[in-house]
């Protein structure tokens, strides 16, 4: 056989790279708009939120052009709670997809008030849109978020109670947390910065990474630092409990002798919560600050720091 006859054909003269491409996806958009004339609400409802995790704008501009055109824009847009727990809105926030947020704010707003409604819907577990993408750490989705929801969105909490800022101190990782935190304390001032949860834990109860806590002590003082949960455990409890010993760090030269030797409602000082929970290195710094005092405290059950230690 002739070896020229084996060799892949050169697009020179032919066909360019981006014409393919571009060829491709008229093909794929025809075919994806033939799928959406004969589907239900249910299944376009699917195929929005597939392409809203994905990313894929063009597919989400095809498929909000069908289902905006028909009426039933509301039914496939909005979660239902029964089959999916999310809108478009939330999928595309929590993986960062900005096109696509500025996809849909496009292409929804025109249509009465229906923008408004999905900003504004939570999940099953009350989680906005806005917690989803701070809690992520994608920066550029909570600019347009907050701008096109305003202080209504920012101040919205799940069934917990948490803010966006909490959600953002505890799960972020260091290289974002900062940057996201600066971005929500600056837009939610201090009522934001001293929300709590239904059980009463502040946004300093929650800070996994020292860098926050500092950033939050800044802007919130010893107001925020000596705020108790209802059952009167302490930021410094909590971060004894996660065994963060930077953050406990942090906190004990804040607080002093005060916060180190808070006991909860319950009698558990912040040795207890890292004995049972906090471990070693936590519970030795607790002991080089609190000494003899913090090592000999008992819960109202009688239990000392190494009762809870061996539970």
């Amino acid at each position: 056989m002739d070896p020229a006859r084996r060799r892949v054909p050169s697009m020179s003269g032919s066909m360019s790279q981006k014409q393919l491409r571009d060829s491709i996806t008229t093909s794929c958009t025809t075919s994806l708009g033939a799928r959406c004339a004969s589907a239900g609400t249910a299944e376009m409802r699917g195929m929005l939120l597939a392409a809203a995790s994905l990313g894929n704008v063009a597919e989400i501009r095809v498929l909000l052009l069908h289902v905006l055109a028909r009426g039933d824009a509301a039914e496939a847009l909005m979660p239902t709670y029964k089959l999916d727990w999310r809108s478009v809105l939330h999928l595309a926030a929590a993986e960062g997809h900005l096109d696509v947020v500025q996809e849909v704010r496009t292409r929804v707003s025109h249509h009465d008030c229906m923008w408004r409604e999905l900003l504004m819907r939570s999940d099953i577990l009350r989680f906005s849109c806005l917690h989803l993408a701070a809690c992520r750490g994608q920066v550029e989705v909570v600019k347009v978020l907050m701008e096109a929801g305003g202080r209504e969105l920012l101040m919205m909490t799940d069934m917990m109670g948490s803010s966006c800022l909490h959600q953002a101190a505890m799960f972020l990782s260091p290289s974002h947390a900062v940057q996201m935190a600066e971005l929500l304390v600056e837009a939610g001032g201090r009522e934001l910065l001293m929300l709590t949860t239904h059980k009463g834990a502040s946004c300093l109860h929650f800070a996994a990474q020292v860098e926050v806590a500092r950033l939050l002590l800044e802007s919130g003082g010893r107001e925020l630092l000596m705020l108790t949960t209802d059952d009167g455990a302490s930021c410094l409890h909590s971060a004894a409990e996660g065994g963060e010993v930077e953050v406990a760090k942090l906190l004990l030269e804040a607080g002093g002798r005060e916060l180190l030797m808070m006991t909860a409602d319950d009698g558990a000082s912040c040795l207890h919560c890292a004995a049972q929970e906090g471990g070693v290195e936590v519970a030795k710094l607790l002991l080089e600050a609190g000494g003899h005092d913090l090592l000999m405290l008992t819960a109202n059950n009688g239990y000392s720091c190494l009762h809870a230690a061996a539970v």
